[in-house]
């Protein structure tokens, strides 16, 4: 078949709508699913159902935190949250810890945390209050560093 020939030329108007029609119309598909995957993903990202708690309680040579969380299914989540602590002598000791780990509803993981990853250990001398701040708890397939907030 020739290049010219008359079945290569479109007729009439609606003929020559169709490509683009099929290109627009391939577009739209593509947009649409990438949109319905973008909801699934933020639906499962930031479930509000899905409550995450973090507490740390004193052991020989630094804490030991629980971290469980609420929801009716288990999810592998990348948990992490800052533990601050206010020495007696005034002087402020921190970290920030990430935990990996499928949860399980009302089943706690646990993490140790050494007091030597504390900012201010060796100064600190005794400490009165501990305090869990900035959880975060996204899917294991986000990318969350330790060292962020």
């Amino acid at each position: 078949m020739e290049p010219n020939s008359p079945t290569d030329t479109p007729t009439t108007a609606e003929d020559a709508t169709k490509p683009k029609q099929k290109k627009i119309y391939g577009q739209f598909l593509w947009a649409l699913v990438a949109l319905i995957v973008i909801g699934f993903v933020a639906q499962y990202a930031l479930s509000p159902d899905t409550i995450v708690r973090v507490e740390c309680k004193d052991i020989k040579g630094g804490l030991s935190c629980s971290i469980t969380q609420s929801e009716s299914s288990a999810k592998n989540l990348n948990v992490c949250w800052d533990i601050n602590r206010v020495c007696k002598n005034g002087l402020r000791s921190s970290t920030r810890k990430c935990h990996k780990a499928l949860l399980e509803p009302g089943v706690p993981a646990q993490t140790a945390v050494a007091f030597a990853d504390f900012t201010n250990y060796e100064n600190c001398g005794k400490v009165s209050a501990v305090v869990v701040e900035n959880l975060i708890a996204v899917p294991v397939w986000l990318f969350l560093p330790e060292n962020s907030k």
